[in-house]
């Protein structure tokens, strides 16, 4: 193992030791245990365009929303300034759908999203904002802490998934290559500090234990030079291990080390019963792997933390997406990912059908959040991209949501703003109400701890989140 290895085992022992994982499992899951709620936050970092996702149908009348879209929006679509290439983009490229007597059309290559608002499973929560400076990092910090008060300095506070998993009593598994601010649980020193107790680094879920020569998995007996030293390092611990009392200055060492092989045993003893779904494998490895094969491995990583649920005390996913900064040819650089996230045969597809067939109980209690930092502006840039804006569209998807538009998808009042410079998506409501919403839902009555500042918050008229879920 070389020396960056080792030192992300060592974090990743630092962030599972301290949460209070059960020990006393059975090799096999328990089918009838019933399924708590669980929540995937799905972070898309950039500011996604999502007006790009989903567009108003193509009119002819100057005064509609459809043609003022249309006539600013072209050159992110990578199309000509004729009406008919408008017309023929919306024709052939998206899906008209329609709720609460409002038509819009949903991207084709997100055929998934498209069948799951068919089928009422798709909250779209419209005019949502984090931030309203069209900061990156500063946003982030907002949308992953969930506090639209936090300065840009607090980069070591907590965030609102850690401040719910503690709610909970539940654990957050981060499925990325970093551990993400929004994991981070409060700590009673408040300010710049968090724990990290309700944290478990679940990037490689498939290789979560120590160290092992892929020779010795396959071999015991193998005599390579590097399963010779696991072995004789294995015997000295175990041997070693009874004889350390707790004044030694190793004793924490070897009960760090013992933890972990225990919890590596109750890991590859379940996972041994649940091989890699085929489909699931294929979206990171081989000819038909996603454009991101990252992206697949952690719907791999959420996969197998359904599988472990129990063993995790699994409650809350943290993902990622990036590269959604646009400025640049819109259409070439975000299609593909969309289609990654949303199309037919790709990660979220897979993910769910997966569970649905497998561990429907999970399928039927979980929700998938999907977010940004901010959104674009209103009218294409000459570069054929967007640049950063404010308001933005969030999607909440379920089998357990009220499907449907929560706020106006297409303001009326944004059409005489098309002109002007910098126009973007009015803010309108803030994310602890929406975020606020799902945390009742998992736990009813935690939006006021999760999110102290939730009853001033922003909220757009006529909107109300309380039955979001079924």
């Amino acid at each position: 193992m070389n020396r960056r290895d080792f030192l992300k085992t060592i974090f990743q022992l630092s962030l599972m030791l301290g949460t209070g994982l059960p020990w006393n499992h059975g090799k096999a899951r328990a089918s009838t245990t019933a399924s708590q709620k669980t929540l995937l936050n799905i972070i898309l970092d950039g500011g996604p365009d999502f007006r790009h996702l989903i567009v108003p149908p193509y009119s002819s009348s100057p005064s509609s929303y459809g043609y003022a879209y249309w006539s600013h929006h072209f050159r992110a679509h990578g199309i000509a300034d004729f009406p008919s290439a408008w017309e023929n983009r919306w024709e052939t490229e998206y899906t008209p759908v329609t709720s609460q007597g409002v038509t819009f059309g949903i991207l084709n290559k997100a055929g998934w999203l498209i069948q799951q608002f068919e089928e009422g499973n798709v909250a779209i929560a419209n005019n949502v904002f984090a931030s309203k400076n069209r900061d990156h990092s500063h946003s982030l910090l907002r949308l992953e802490s969930g506090d639209l008060q936090v300065e840009s300095s607090n980069i070591g506070r907590d965030g609102w998934g850690g401040r719910l998993a503690e709610v909970l009593d539940g654990n957050v598994v981060s499925m990325t290559r970093q551990v993400r601010l929004f994991c981070n649980g409060p700590h009673t020193r408040g300010g710049q500090s968090n724990n990290n107790q309700r944290i478990i680094a679940g990037e490689d879920t498939r290789n979560m234990g120590l160290y092992m020569p892929e020779e010795l998995k396959d071999n015991p007996s193998s005599t390579s030079p590097k399963a010779k030293i696991a072995r004789a390092l294995s015997s000295y611990y175990t041997a070693k291990q009874g004889t350390v009392d707790n004044s030694s200055a190793y004793y924490k060492f070897f009960q760090h080390r013992k933890t972990y092989r225990e919890f590596s045993d109750f890991i590859n003893q379940r996972l041994e019963q649940y091989p890699i779904p085929e489909e699931i494998s294929a979206l990171y490895e081989g000819s038909s792997r996603l454009n991101s094969s990252y992206f697949g491995q952690q719907m791999r990583n959420v996969y197998d933390s359904y599988v472990c649920s129990d063993i995790f005390n699994f409650r809350i996913g943290s993902l990622e997406y990036g590269g959604w900064d646009s400025h640049k040819r819109q259409a070439e650089s975000i299609e593909p990912q969309l289609e990654d996230i949303f199309g037919e045969g790709k990660g979220l597809d897979v993910l769910t059908r997966t569970l649905s067939q497998n561990l429907p109980e999970d399928y039927n209690t979980m929700a998938v959040l999907i977010s940004g930092e901010f959104g674009r502006q209103l009218t294409a840039n000459g570069d054929r991209g967007t640049d950063h804006g404010r308001g933005n569209h969030m999607f909440v998807i379920s089998p357990r949501v009220r499907g449907g538009l929560y706020g106006e998808l297409f303001p009326h009042s944004e059409i005489e703003r098309f002109d002007q410079p910098s126009a973007d998506i009015d803010g309108l409501t803030s994310i602890e109400r929406l975020f606020g919403s799902i945390a009742d839902w998992m736990q009813p009555g935690s939006s006021s701890l999760v999110f102290p500042q939730i009853t001033t918050s922003d909220l757009e008229p006529g909107v109300d989140f309380s039955a979001l879920f079924i």
